[in-house]
């Protein structure tokens, strides 16, 4: 016959019957504190992905606020042989540091004399003077970049033309130098 088992044999044997379901469980709910620290780090990163975006639209809305809102005069002195362009800032939120008639290579036959910016009232104002010497300018495209203190770019376009004796123009809309869709 054999032999009887003994209390440890027995002991071993409720161990082994308990403790591999215990590991089972224990392994079980290692893999679903798992899963819940995956879920946690997730929601983390959708929150950091939405802190980020409100960050970048902060930014725009920022930088829109510091945009120029220029207002353009022509005036035509004949006698001087001068087309004159004053450009006046009235967003009060927006201190132009500086200005730029970045095609002036290109304007031929002219002679161009430009003023500083002129603090006055709350608003800015500086004027771009073109001399002709020949004849009358007939049409005329200024493409101008306007800095601010923050150290923003804008830039306009500015189409001009003489018809019947008058000059007209076409200011285009002052955008973002550093604008992605420009690019």
């Amino acid at each position: 016959m054999g032999e009887t088992p003994s209390w440890t044999d027995i002991m071993q044997a409720f161990a082994a019957v308990i403790g591999v379901p215990l590991t089972i469980y224990t392994l079980y709910k290692l893999v679903a504190k798992d899963k819940e620290r995956q879920a946690e780090i997730q929601n983390l990163t959708v929150i950091a992905n939405q802190l980020t975006n409100m960050q970048i639209e902060s930014e725009k809305r920022y930088k829109s606020s510091k945009k120029p809102n220029i207002l353009i005069f022509i005036e035509n002195i004949p006698e001087r042989k001068s087309l004159k362009f004053i450009f006046k800032n009235t967003n009060l939120n927006s201190s132009l540091t500086g200005y730029n008639l970045a095609n002036s290579a290109k304007i031929k036959n002219l002679d161009i004399a430009r003023s500083g910016i002129l603090n006055n009232e709350g608003s800015q104002t500086f004027y771009i003077d073109f001399n002709y010497n020949l004849q009358p300018i007939k049409n005329l495209k200024l493409d101008i970049d306007y800095s601010t203190e923050e150290g923003y770019i804008f830039i306009q376009d500015i189409i001009v033309w003489e018809q019947n004796g008058v000059y007209k123009m076409v200011p285009g809309p002052i955008i973002d130098k550093n604008n992605s869709a420009l690019k």
